[in-house]
């Protein structure tokens, strides 16, 4: 039995695709792309939902500036500890992950485009590609006026403007792309309504995806909805770092088109 043991572990760190790392450091960072992937995807508020907003803001732009990146904690068991430190180095040297550290140990981690390209790819057709999400791109640079006012949901990707939003979430994936390279923001409306519009100052330059040769693995999908299930999870109820922050969502009509339907409450 100790044999058999020792034969799956050493199958389990052979590499089988994915950038030539070892296949729980493939799982590490889908995992990884699906926490950040948590951060940055549409928040909705409703009357029974009302996430910190302003929280996750601080996050969102600590995350695009490189200061703070998606956490790295062990567990408490030390031989996991040290299995998730040891998997977290091969994908840093491997050029899929970046990191902060402090006192020598790592504390946040960062996906590269490479990295983010490979796990993406892993997922399979769940996630747009960069072709996809540059044609939204196109779309909502098209939609925007001189005052950069923001446009819904319904108007840029042809989704309805009320009913449950899980029906459309495969719609709404082509905008993720580009909310976590930072050139495009979401905020959303007082009735649970999703508006999209271009950051302020100097835009960043549309993403460009990596092409990568990686082919989608069975057991990815599972993976990354977990993953970002949990996050999402936690984000939910995060403290505020400042709890005196007041977010204030876009007003119903202060956006275009003037007139839609509201999300239904659940």
């Amino acid at each position: 039995m100790k044999r058999l043991k020792s034969r799956i572990d050493a199958l389990e760190q052979q590499t089988s695709g994915g950038g030539g790392v070892s296949m729980p450091a493939k799982k590490m960072l889908v995992e990884i792309l699906a926490r950040r992937d948590a951060l940055f995807w549409p928040w909705r508020v409703t009357r029974n939902v009302q996430p910190p907003i302003c929280e996750l803001r601080i996050r969102q732009r600590e995350y695009l500036s490189g200061t703070t990146g998606i956490a790295a904690k062990g567990s408490g068991n030390q031989s996991d500890w040290k299995t998730a430190h040891e998997l977290r180095r091969q994908l840093i040297a491997a050029g899929m992950l970046t990191s902060t550290s402090s006192g020598g140990q790592i504390t946040s981690l960062f996906l590269t485009r490479t990295g983010e390209a490979i796990a993406s790819r892993l997922v399979g057709d769940r996630l747009a590609d960069g072709r996809q999400s540059m044609l939204a791109f196109l779309l909502l640079e098209t939609l925007t006026d001189d005052r950069g006012t923001p446009i819904r949901e319904s108007v840029l990707l042809g989704v309805p403007s009320h009913g449950n939003p899980e029906d459309w979430a495969d719609e709404l994936e082509v905008m993720l792309p580009l909310l976590t390279s930072g050139c495009v923001r979401s905020t959303p409306d007082t009735v649970g309504r999703v508006l999209f519009s271009f950051t302020k100052g100097d835009r960043p330059p549309e993403p460009v995806a990596v092409a990568v040769d990686v082919a989608a693995e069975p057991w990815a999908d599972d993976v990354y909805i977990a993953a970002f299930n949990s996050e999402r999870h936690m984000l939910e109820n995060v403290d505020p770092r400042d709890p005196s922050e007041c977010f204030i969502p876009i007003g119903a009509s202060d956006c275009w088109p003037k007139t839609e339907r509201t999300i239904d409450e659940k």
